[in-house]
């Protein structure tokens, strides 16, 4: 299993998790997320795992912490501490394609809106 399957799977599995604390009923399996009334299913494709904005975040907070703080570990603990904020990043946009699938009103507006969904992350 590849790092980019992990997260593929790791996002769909925690997307379906949450989802179903916030009421919307959904089967999980791998990296399929699908509705259990058959209104919505999607697949978290490699390109949406997040490894891109995980890769620029940690990027950017080393350059960032090299440049200004004062010790080198810092710098290495802001690039790692990135890590986690790009996933959550990721799980929201996921999270929000998958709530206005589900719903009659943000389906309409994401779809006349299309790119606003996709720029949480």
């Amino acid at each position: 299993m590849t790092i980019i399957h992990f997260l593929c799977v790791t996002c769909a599995q925690l997307a379906a998790c949450l989802l179903r604390g916030f009421g919307i009923d959904v089967e999980s399996e791998g990296i399929w997320i699908a509705a259990e009334n058959g209104k919505f299913a999607y697949m978290v494709i490699p390109e949406c795992c997040g490894i891109k904005s995980m890769l620029v975040l940690a990027g950017l907070a080393l350059y960032y912490g090299f440049l200004e703080l004062k010790k080198p570990t810092h710098a290495a603990w802001l690039a790692v501490w990135s890590l986690p904020v790009a996933f959550g990043a990721n799980l929201l946009r996921i999270l929000s394609v998958a709530a206005a699938a589900h719903s009659r009103t943000l389906g309409a507006v994401a779809a006349r809106r299309g790119r606003g969904v996709f720029w949480t992350a």
